[in-house]
Order: C-alpha cells, then structure tokens, then sequence
C-alpha cells in the first residue's frame, strides 16, 4: 500500500537478567528517532511473528523508518541530509540506552 507512513519499531518481549526490557529498549529506539527525523510516530509494535526476532535470545528493536511503498516516504529516504538525521537518532538511541542500562546494574 501507498498510504503508510511514519517511523515503527517492532521488538520481542525479552528483559535481561538485570530487569531491563526490549519494550524498553524499543520505546527509546523509536522516540529519539521521531524527535530527530520528525516522522510520524507508528508506535510499538511486537515483532513476535518475524523471524529474526522470534529466534533472538537477546532485546531486539528493530526500526522501521518510513515506507518505500509510499512514494514521499521513498524521496524522503533517499535524501542524504535525512540518511545522517536517521543515523544521528539511531546513534542518540544507542547512548541513551546505555545511560539506562547502567542504572539497572
């Protein structure tokens, strides 16, 4: 379909030994990249039936950052300066989840 639109990530129901949970570590994937990129925001969603996140024994977010069926989403994926705004939330992503982390030691 050519209507859907916006940023998801879709994650497995894991918590760590120390408590932390891949809800966790998804809700913070998807809110730096919404702030960044200012896509819409799709929201959580369990990725149970896929299989690179059923078979996983570890928290998986897997992020979804716009749709090349829809084609706005596709010219706003190939613009370079969105490609650095979709790595610089992926990468504020990463520091702020092992910020957190270190609190569940």
């Amino acid at each position: 379909s050519s209507e859907p639109s916006g940023a998801e990530v879709l994650y497995n129901d894991i918590v760590l030994n120390n408590g932390f949970p891949s809800k966790r570590l998804a809700q913070i994937c998807l809110e730096e990249l919404v702030n960044v990129t200012h896509k819409v925001n799709r929201g959580l969603v369990t990725g149970e039936d896929i299989v690179i996140i059923k078979k996983a024994n570890m928290p998986v977010a897997l992020l979804e950052v716009g749709f090349m069926s829809n084609p706005t989403e596709m010219e706003f994926l190939l613009q370079e300066s969105n490609k650095k705004d979709i790595a610089k939330g992926i990468y504020k992503s990463i520091l702020k989840v092992y910020e957190e982390f270190e609190k569940y030691k």
